[in-house]
């Protein structure tokens, strides 16, 4: 089925009710638990009897098939194609609904609603536009997957802190990294971390965030420093391999390639099932970071990569690293330079 408009994805979720049995699969980062949040939400006010799936990068999809025989719906959040290609072609001929702002690299089963919003748009700020939900995460949603960056959030931003009394770098700790760290915290046990993101009610009950917080700051804080010391120049591509004890990956990321906006960078994580988690990053947009990281894992077996064009990720075996970052050298930037 051809992509869809925001109506049409409301009255899909407005058929919901006490008959059904729903899946909510969403992304393990602040907009995918946001947006999954609003969707479990909004399942259990229709009656319906639901449950959440956390996917992460690397993550068996088959482990998620094999739990999903007895849903007659399915709603996936801020989860882009290639990750879940095979649950979608597993659950096409179930109702669903796919919500997401990725760039688009694999189709879609034809069975399937598809509700698709640019990069600055992020997923779980799409379904609060479509459902409402708790107040307090209609800021994160506006905050989510880099969403402070974008002039088209800005003034609602602007507009929250001056209520608040605080400035808009204030909003984006208070309000979407303290969430981001929490959820790094419990990244071995999500659905803990559902549950008390699920029970706060209101912005001043995310105090309960820090304990855990404050811990992965203090070792996202040491690699952010140890990343000028140890980075290594790789063609026109800034890589930088480290082993943190959280999955710090997206804070680390996001924050180096921010201090260098023009600059393009590559980030290689060590995971403990023999893997390496890679991320790529351009915040000019003048690199193509899906199409850098498609290129570098060319002829890499099992390798798999997806994301925006500022932003992508990926995933290898540890064993191919040598490979990857020979490929890397050989980038074309004439191949590359166009985000088209």
């Amino acid at each position: 089925m051809p992509e869809i408009i925001l109506a049409q994805a409301r009255e899909f979720l407005d058929r919901i009710s006490q008959e059904d049995k729903v899946a909510v699969i969403h992304h393990d980062d602040a907009d995918g638990f946001v947006s999954g949040i609003l969707l479990y939400d909004w399942c259990r006010e229709k009656g319906a009897e639901v449950q959440q799936f956390t996917f992460s990068v690397g993550d068996s999809q088959q482990e998620i098939i094999n739990k999903l025989k007895h849903f007659n719906k399915v709603l996936f959040s801020d989860l882009a194609l290639g990750l879940v290609s095979d649950i979608l072609n597993y659950v096409k001929d179930k109702k669903v609904l796919y919500i997401d702002h990725h760039q688009k690299d694999v189709e879609i089963p034809e069975s399937i609603l598809e509700y698709r919003t640019k990069s600055s748009v992020s997923t779980s700020k799409s379904v609060y536009s479509i459902i409402r939900g708790k107040k307090w995460l209609e800021i994160v949603s506006e905050l989510a997957d880099a969403g402070y960056s974008y002039p088209e959030n800005k003034e609602k931003i602007d507009k929250f802190s001056k209520e608040r009394g605080i400035n808009p770098e204030e909003v984006k700790e208070k309000f979407y990294f303290r969430i981001d760290l929490f959820l790094v915290y419990f990244h071995k046990d999500f659905d803990k971390s559902f549950d008390i993101l699920d029970k706060i009610q209101d912005y001043d009950e995310l105090d309960i965030l820090d304990r855990y917080a404050d811990e992965v700051k203090k070792e996202l804080n040491y690699f952010i420093k140890n990343y000028e010391n140890k980075k290594e120049k790789l063609g026109f591509v800034n890589y930088y391999y480290f082993e943190p004890k959280f999955p710090i990956k997206s804070r680390v990321t996001t924050d180096i390639s921010f201090k260098y906006l023009n600059e393009t960078f590559v980030f290689a994580i060590s995971q403990e099932n023999n893997k390496v988690n890679i991320s790529a990053r351009n915040q000019s947009g003048d690199f193509n970071c899906v199409k850098i990281l498609k290129k570098a894992t060319e002829g890499l077996e099992g390798a798999n990569a997806g994301g925006h064009f500022k932003a992508a990720g990926a995933l290898i075996s540890k064993e191919d690293l040598g490979k990857f970052k020979e490929n890397l050298v050989k980038l074309s930037i004439v191949v590359l330079k166009n985000p088209e």
